[in-house]
């Protein structure tokens, strides 16, 4: 995705899910918690410590690739220096699924679960759901197309 759509969609996802705030304090619970882990994830692959151990790692297969061209991976000359590289790069990015990205779907599945109290909410979860392909999580034990038939079944008054 280019970073202008890629954006764009980070603001009207954003900006949808605030949309839905004030109708219950439930929902409003579960909206949070998927805005602040959002926005946690997304600023630490940006400018955290994400950023820089990404970052680092680029600057490592530069002067790798400098020092042994394109098969550097299998120079022997380097070889210790990029094990370490390699492994301080899935450190960081250990550190950053635990930290981030798991609380991330965590709080994608409590938006999924949470009975959505407005037609506003419900189309973003319905959204949401299919966006982030929460159906698709291994962790995600409710039936998400009956979660959104439920929503907008009770939200008709026919629940």
């Amino acid at each position: 995705m280019s970073m202008v759509a890629d954006m764009s969609y980070k603001l009207a996802l954003t900006s949808q899910a605030v949309a839905t705030l004030g109708a219950d304090s439930v929902w409003d619970e579960a909206i949070s918690g998927f805005l602040r882990t959002f926005s946690l994830w997304q600023a630490d692959q940006e400018f955290g410590a994400k950023a820089k151990a990404d970052n680092d790692w680029a600057w490592h297969r530069i002067a790798f690739e400098g020092r042994c061209g394109k098969e550097w991976r299998h120079c022997e000359e380097i070889a210790a220096e990029v094990n370490d590289a390699e492994a301080a790069s899935q450190t960081a990015e250990d550190i950053h699924h635990e930290a981030f990205v798991a609380p991330y779907w965590k709080a994608l599945r409590d938006v999924a679960t949470t009975p959505a109290p407005t037609l506003a909410a419900a189309t973003f979860k319905q959204l949401l759901i299919q966006a982030e392909e929460v159906w698709n999580d291994s962790a995600m034990k409710s039936d998400c197309m009956k979660i959104v038939q439920d929503d907008f079944s009770r939200l008709a008054g026919r629940a």
